[in-house]
């Protein structure tokens, strides 16, 4: 019986996620589910594969990641490191834009975006777009602050996004150059005191961190958490259980996929 029922709850949670997903305009569901950097568990991180397969997928929610090349470009990258995503060895800004695309495609199969790339083609098909700002960049992310909201706002995508980075000076001069705009703090447990304090709308939070406190003290300062890093079915439970807002994972098809 105990196997019985834990089958009907994750039954019960898939229809749950997936009509936030596939229906994100539904009155009937609250959470939503995140492409974690795109579809990223059947293609290269932050790819135009990946994104693209996230839309075919029907999820309207992207995070992605965003740095900059050493010719000024935004561009849809993880790392500030060239190290793990390409041949090259440094930092990004010190490559040009076409040979970190030829360099990550060579290594990880993909094809590299810059932000306006990715604005121009594909903005408009996501309901919102977290924009994680990679530290590491020193002053170049202020720069990459004011390019992406310059990008957004020609692109007509503005009140999709979502910024998000584990400081405050950062999110801090998002506000300042944008009042309004989105922010959310990825700061572990602490986030969610750190936006209390700041008055920001929304914390990160990893899924081994997530409890009951955290999510209770969010909830009371009318704060949003959304989980991440929930790639299995269990994950996805406590989640839900906890009351997040949202979740992101590198499988939003997960559920469809293992036929619930």
């Amino acid at each position: 019986m105990k196997t019985i029922s834990f089958y009907l709850v994750l039954l019960s949670v898939t229809g749950f996620l997936f009509s936030g997903c596939s229906e994100p305009d539904s009155e009937d569901s609250d959470l939503i589910l995140i492409g974690h950097r795109g579809l990223s568990i059947s293609h290269p991180e932050n790819s135009e594969e990946a994104i693209t397969a996230l839309i075919e997928s029907g999820c309207r929610y992207l995070e992605t990641d965003i740095t900059f090349s050493g010719d000024d470009s935004v561009m849809l990258f993880h790392d500030y490191e060239t190290d793990r995503l390409t041949p090259f060895s440094g930092s990004t800004i010190s490559f040009p834009v076409s040979e970190l695309r030829e360099g990550f495609r060579s290594k990880m199969g993909g094809t590299l975006l810059t932000f306006s790339q990715f604005a121009s083609r594909y903005g408009n098909q996501f309901d919102e777009i977290y924009l994680d700002l990679k530290s590491g960049q020193g002053d170049a992310i202020f720069k990459v602050i004011r390019q992406t909201l310059n990008i957004a706002k020609t692109a007509g995508i503005t009140q999709k996004l979502i910024f998000t980075c584990p400081y405050t000076a950062e999110l801090d001069s998002v506000i300042k150059i944008s009042p309004g705009m989105k922010t959310a703090i990825d700061n572990g447990p602490e986030g969610v005191s750190i936006a209390i304090k700041k008055k920001y709308p929304m914390v990160l939070i990893e899924q081994s961190d997530l409890n009951q406190y955290l999510y209770s003290l969010a909830s009371e300062s009318g704060i949003k958490i959304i989980g991440y890093t929930i790639n299995s079915l269990p994950e996805m439970q406590n989640a839900i259980e906890l009351g997040v807002n949202g979740v992101m994972t590198d499988n939003p098809s997960l559920f469809r996929d293992a036929g619930y």
